[in-house]
């Protein structure tokens, strides 16, 4: 169940999934090229599902993503990952989380990934406040735009 509010400069959202969540798989996130104000008219973009992934530095597409978008190559950028050291190809994109949080210009670069579209790592998680939790046999995933406060939970109020 996904959840979301905002005001005039913070926007959140909010998923709950059933149990004790494996996995943080976000759907109705959009991709598409990247641009400076305002999207192109006949401007492509494709709604995927993303992992969310504090293991990654950076933000990831799957190899279907780049060819569905006709996204072209910016270079390529060394990378390590599960399955050793390679290089990947980057590409500039425009990422819109649920509730219009919006990254219209996010360096990201290309991988086969399996089970979903993208990889959301640390280049994105770390612009907010990011939450998890588990209570009562429901986890609740929240993330917030621009961070607000810090989330200590060493410290009792």
């Amino acid at each position: 169940m996904l959840e979301t509010t905002d005001s005039a400069s913070v926007k959140s959202f909010t998923v709950r999934f059933p149990g004790l969540a494996r996995q943080i798989l976000v759907g109705g996130i959009t991709v598409g090229a990247a641009y400076e104000q305002e999207p192109e008219a006949d401007a492509t973009f494709v709604e995927l599902t993303a992992l969310w992934d504090t293991g990654a530095t950076n933000t990831v597409i799957s190899h279907d993503v780049v060819k569905r978008l006709g996204l072209f190559s910016i270079g390529t950028v060394p990378t390590i990952h599960a399955g050793g050291i390679g290089r990947a190809h980057k590409y500039m994109v425009s990422l819109i989380l649920p509730k219009g949080i919006e990254f219209p210009a996010l360096k990201v670069t290309d991988a086969p990934l399996i089970g979903f579209d993208m990889l959301i790592g640390m280049d994105i998680i770390t612009q907010g406040d990011f939450s998890l939790s588990e209570q009562n046999g429901t986890t609740c995933f929240s993330f917030r735009v621009p961070s607000l406060a810090e989330m200590d939970f060493t410290h009792s109020e």
